[in-house]
């Protein structure tokens, strides 16, 4: 019932050199588009929600993420799930990004 962070292919460790668990994994959708005329190349990116998926308990769960009065899920079928009460790794990625998933 969890899930271990990777980073650039090696485990993830504490200051203390214990892996890093996770109790459930937020991969949130956003929409990034070039600043028109920006010549640093930032981006514009709205976070106030979008499609997402969560990996919980072992199930892969789809829905859509917000950002009201905190981070939150719901569900295909418009159940919320509570995340206050999990340690979740959030990320955030373009919509244009692949996730391999291992």
């Amino acid at each position: 019932d969890a899930y271990r962070w990777v980073r650039q292919g090696e485990p993830a460790v504490t200051g203390g050199g214990r892996p890093v668990y996770v109790d459930a994994v937020l991969v949130a959708r956003i929409q990034a588009a070039r600043i028109p005329g920006d010549t640093a190349g930032r981006l514009y990116i709205p976070i106030d929600g979008g499609p997402a998926t969560l990996y919980w308990q072992g199930a892969v769960i789809n829905g859509t993420w917000r950002t009201d009065d905190g981070l939150r899920f719901v569900d295909q079928d418009g159940n919320e799930l509570l995340l206050e009460a999990l340690k979740v790794w959030a990320s955030f990625l373009p919509d244009y990004a692949d996730v391999r998933v291992q």
